[in-house]
């Protein structure tokens, strides 16, 4: 599939965000090296991002059921899957 980045998996238990039990791997690289056309990413910190947004919101990232916070960035990729696993 020659895809690479950082995938986490969150579980969320209960009906209001105290904790979470959560895996992280990264799959090939967990950022991207500035170059001259462009800043670099650094995948963990948008994965984690996403992960958050979810948590607070029960939607998938990116599902503009709000603004984004300050930390958020609105990025759609992160699936809620059942009530609580992000």
């Amino acid at each position: 599939m020659k895809i690479g980045g950082v995938a986490v998996v969150a579980y969320l238990e209960g009906d209001t965000l105290q904790s979470w039990s959560s895996k992280m791997i990264v799959v090939g690289r967990y950022k991207d090296a500035p170059t001259d056309a462009d800043k670099g990413s650094n995948l963990l910190g948008i994965a984690y991002a996403k992960a958050a947004e979810m948590a607070d919101t029960l939607h998938d990232s990116g599902s503009k059921v709000r603004s984004p916070l300050t930390g958020e960035f609105g990025w759609n990729g992160g699936v809620l899957v059942g009530e609580r696993a992000i």
